[in-house]
């Protein structure tokens, strides 16, 4: 029981109880937990949508373009690309480039209200004065600094794409050499590096979706391949890319003929040609092709050849399916050379008996045609820069022409 206070003694409130200093700490500690999570909070909000946000993924994208950076704004765009297509696409080269994007400025950042992870941002990129308004479209893509989100780029590249359709695997683009593989699309002829213009009215635009080397804004020179004195791969390629626009102009290094080699081939042909027109001589050492004597008497002298008609030499295809009006300089296969028309008047005189008195006659006859009146033909090498014609059409002659005394 407890023992009422009688009236003479005082009441005494109860008094509270002493906080501790330990008590003061740990109220001291969670005060301050609480304002670094607000506080790192607000920090996390602020820096993931400016440090660490996807304006800051488009600013480094868009600034390497500008810097001439190619390799990092590549790497910026992603791993969908395969190392084939980012050939050209190197610092060495692009820094080469005129006319590259100068500036560029920031937009607004638009957050997609169906996916928080998907995001674009307004962008304006200048290139030699113009402005070409940009939606650069990123998603999150894993975290920064172990807390903030990653972001790709997915869309709204300022690259472009050019095809590289024939050619050898070494190109000079702004002086930089540059090992890289034609997709050989359209090749024809004798060399790996020969095709037609596969492309002339024909959509190429789903062999540059697959095949096209990425481009980074600018224009671009190509320097044609060196050639020799019958061999040309044409003259230099001057390409310009635009922001986002892929070039219908493939790039082509077509290797095909010089005029030299037609005038040379044709020269060097007819010279040859002339040794039909040996006189005094039924059999003709250098053109048995123009072997010929008169079968209907015993006796010919005084042979005399000239040309009744002379031979046109033209150059042409060897296959026929190519022939047509194939111009040289646009073709490098095969070349055969053809012998048109050609006829010889030969004069001279004949006799059956010794004491009969010479008589004269002449003849025409055409030496450079087959059984089927096809023309002859001259196939033709190149071996380094030396022409070679294989003759041998020149060196049968017709054993209807010969009597048996002069026939092999």
């Amino acid at each position: 029981t407890i023992a009422e206070p009688t009236l003479n003694e005082p009441f005494h409130a109860p008094q509270p109880r002493a906080v501790t200093r330990k008590s003061k700490a740990l109220l001291w500690t969670g005060a301050g937990v609480i304002v670094l999570m607000v506080a790192g909070w607000i920090t996390h909000s602020v820096l993931s949508r400016t440090v660490f946000g996807p304006e800051d993924t488009a600013e480094a994208y868009l600034q390497a373009v500008v810097d001439g950076r190619a390799e990092d704004a590549l790497e910026i765009m992603g791993p969908n690309l395969t190392d084939d297509l980012r050939a050209l696409a190197t610092d060495e080269v692009y820094q080469g480039a005129a006319d590259r994007p100068d500036r560029f400025e920031l937009g607004d950042v638009n957050f997609d209200g169906s996916a928080a992870s998907d995001v674009s941002v307004d962008a304006t990129i200048y290139q030699s004065g113009k402005a070409y308004p940009l939606e650069l479209g990123l998603s999150e893509s894993g975290t920064q600094a172990m807390v903030f989100n990653d972001w790709d780029l997915r869309s709204g590249m300022v690259s472009g794409r050019a095809l590289y359709a024939t050619g050898p695997t070494q190109l000079t683009v702004n002086d930089v050499e540059v090992d890289v593989e034609p997709s050989g699309l359209g090749a024809t002829g004798a060399t790996a590096d020969s095709s037609s213009e596969m492309h002339d009215g024909q959509d190429i635009s789903n062999w540059i979706e697959q095949y096209g080397l990425v481009l980074l804004p600018g224009t671009y020179t190509f320097t044609a391949p060196e050639g020799s004195e019958y061999l040309s791969h044409g003259d230099d390629l001057e390409l310009t890319i635009t922001p986002g626009e892929h070039s219908q102009t493939p790039i082509e290094f077509n290797q095909s003929y010089t005029e030299a080699f037609e005038t040379d081939a044709v020269a060097q042909i007819a010279q040859r040609v002339e040794s039909c027109l040996a006189d005094a001589t039924i059999r003709v050492d250098d053109c048995e092709a123009a072997s010929w004597e008169d079968t209907g008497w015993n006796a010919m002298t005084d042979m005399q050849r000239t040309w009744e008609q002379p031979p046109e030499i033209e150059l042409v295809p060897a296959d026929p399916e190519t022939e047509g009006e194939t111009d040289l300089t646009q073709y490098s296969g095969p070349v055969t050379a053809r012998v048109v028309d050609g006829s010889i008047n030969v004069s001279y005189q004949v006799r059956d008996d010794e004491d009969d008195d010479w008589m004269d006659r002449d003849r025409i006859y055409s030496p450079f045609q087959g059984s089927g009146f096809e023309p002859m033909e001259f196939p033709i090498t190149l071996d380094g820069d030396e022409i070679q014609v294989d003759y041998s059409a020149l060196d049968q002659y017709n054993p209807s022409w010969l009597s048996q005394e002069f026939r092999d």
